[in-house]
């Protein structure tokens, strides 16, 4: 079957896993016995990697190739590979007491980027992963000694708060023209860090480049970014990231619209604004007046009491009511548009913003219609708004 392939580049964990002594019991075993051995073996041991998020690339004999991020990408595969090694180190020592038999386990993890796709002839192709990272993978496992796992710089770096490691004298490994820098995997730690307090492997370009955007002296008018790629990749931590280092310089607003595909109408703006505005949804309606009225002088923006009613019926929680009669109407959904459209035309140029909007593409069309309508006047401001985004269509 000559089957297509789409052919791209991605950052992944690969994970060779060596099963030894193999070479000793085919000289004492039926050729029979030796593969219903090594299907037992595998039986225990693909489902721990599949279980961690791992797909099988291939068997090479009696070792395992596994890759975590490709065909289907994740955020932090280096630390779903590990995970999977611990629990294969264990239960290979399960299998082998159980059998009796002198059999052990070696494992090499690395992280890097590589190109995936199609490998092969017309008539014969094979998903897999090619690169120098697949290569320093194997001469890792190939170093390492029986019940442990040999880990590369890369994998390290993304996955150093999560586990213990020791660190290993460099060494040359086969075909390395440099000594490598590698480690022991010893064990897991308590978990006491997030997401974005790890290091941001292989994404120093795009975050300088970002930073430098951001942080133009001579910028007067309101800015975009956007960032678009598979999920997993690492878009929301490349943004997390940038905001922890603009909070000195900008107000940061994140604005996540959600995973539905039928979002509620002006429901984006109605989150933005509830977060910029610090509208607690706890408060009573008037309560929430008080706070906006107060936002709105300190921020010196001009409203008529009809549009302040306004603007606490639609940011108050379960505004279902008025909500619908707005938007069944034409000529209070236009209205009630435009005064949304003053009010984040105000904040915009009034305030050094970093608006971070995650998932645009489920954004609801009437938020939509705003952030396009503020966006094309070329407002005077010093603010930017970033979109991230599967598809760069969707822009």
């Amino acid at each position: 079957v000559n089957t297509e392939f789409q052919t791209d580049r991605r950052f992944v964990t690969i994970m060779f896993a060596d099963l030894s002594g193999f070479t000793s019991l085919a000289e004492i075993l039926d050729p029979e016995e030796m593969q219903e051995l090594l299907n037992a073996c595998f039986n225990v041991l693909v489902p721990i990697i599949e279980k961690n998020g791992g797909s099988i690339d291939k068997f090479i004999g009696d070792e395992i190739m596994a890759v975590f991020g490709a065909p289907l990408a994740m955020e932090n595969s280096a630390k779903a590979a590990m995970n999977a090694a611990l629990e294969m180190l264990e239960a290979m020592e399960k299998f082998k007491m159980e059998r009796t038999q002198s059999l052990g386990i070696h494992i090499g993890i690395n992280s890097g980027t590589v190109v995936a796709g199609g490998i092969g002839s017309k008539g014969r192709m094979q998903y897999t992963v090619i690169g120098d990272a697949v290569n320093l993978a194997a001469r890792l496992t190939s170093a390492a000694p029986e019940k442990e796992v040999y880990v590369g710089k890369e994998s390290y770096l993304l996955a150093k708060t999560h586990f213990e490691f020791k660190k290993l004298k460099p060494a040359f490994l086969k075909g390395k023209q440099e000594k490598i820098e590698f480690y022991k995997l010893l064990a897991k730690q308590k978990e006491n860090s997030s997401h974005t307090n790890n290091l941001l492997i292989g994404r120093d370009y795009e975050r300088q480049e970002i930073m430098q955007f951001a942080l133009r002296k001579n910028a007067n008018k309101l800015r975009l970014i956007s960032i678009t790629g598979n999920p997993g990749i690492g878009k929301s931590r490349l943004l997390d990231a940038c905001t922890d280092e603009l909070k000195k310089d900008f107000i940061p607003v994140k604005v996540n619209s959600g995973i539905t595909t039928t979002p509620k109408p002006f429901e984006g703006i109605k989150q933005l604004l509830t977060i910029w505005l610090n509208a607690n949804d706890t408060k009573t309606q008037t309560q929430l007046l008080t706070a906006i009225q107060l936002a709105l002088d300190q921020r010196y923006f001009q409203f008529t009491y009809e549009e302040l009613d306004w603007i606490t019926q639609f940011l108050k929680p379960n505004a279902e009511l008025p909500l619908n009669q707005w938007i069944n109407d034409p000529n209070w959904a236009g209205r009630l548009s435009n005064i949304l459209v003053s009010l984040l035309e105000n904040l915009i140029q009034h305030q050094k913003v970093w608006l971070e909007i995650d998932n645009f593409a489920n954004i609801d069309s009437y938020s939509l219609e705003i952030l396009s309508f503020c966006t094309k006047s070329e407002l005077k401001s010093k603010s930017i708004i970033c979109l991230e985004c599967r598809n760069p269509e969707t822009l």
